[in-house]
């Protein structure tokens, strides 16, 4: 009886810091399309935050769905990118113990053209012939 009651005292105190650990963050999560309605996978999203030591980073799902776990709360930078697409950033407020939904509409990025002019300077040299 008493090694029962031991054990169960050990598992609730290892319990413990995982269940106080998921009330002091948030979740992000969203799902990316394009202008015409279709999803967009393989989307590089980009997590910045200053309580967040490095970025986290994900790419959207073959849903165009990608999600942020255990994101701390307060002010998030959240960008989109792709090769070929508009980059977007969003601010988002990460908050306790809630999903954050971020649903982005990705368009093609514009497209620049350079041209390039090139001349080479020929030297003419002319003869001129003097008759008397």
């Amino acid at each position: 009886m008493i090694l029962r009651r031991s054990l169960w005292v050990f598992w609730c105190l290892l319990a413990l810091p995982t269940l106080a650990f998921a009330q002091q963050t948030g979740v992000v999560t969203g799902k990316i399309t394009g202008t015409d309605g279709l999803v967009i996978p393989g989307v590089t999203v980009e997590a910045r935050s200053e309580a967040l030591p490095v970025p986290r980073v994900t790419v959207s799902d073959g849903r165009g769905a990608y999600r942020f776990q255990a994101l701390p709360p307060g002010i998030c930078n959240i960008t989109f990118e792709l090769s070929g697409m508009a980059k977007i950033t969003k601010e988002v407020l990460v908050q306790l113990n809630q999903d954050t939904v971020v649903d982005i509409t990705m368009s093609v990025a514009g497209v620049t053209e350079t041209v390039t002019v090139a001349a080479t300077i020929v030297p003419v040299i002319a003869s001129l012939s003097v008759s008397s």
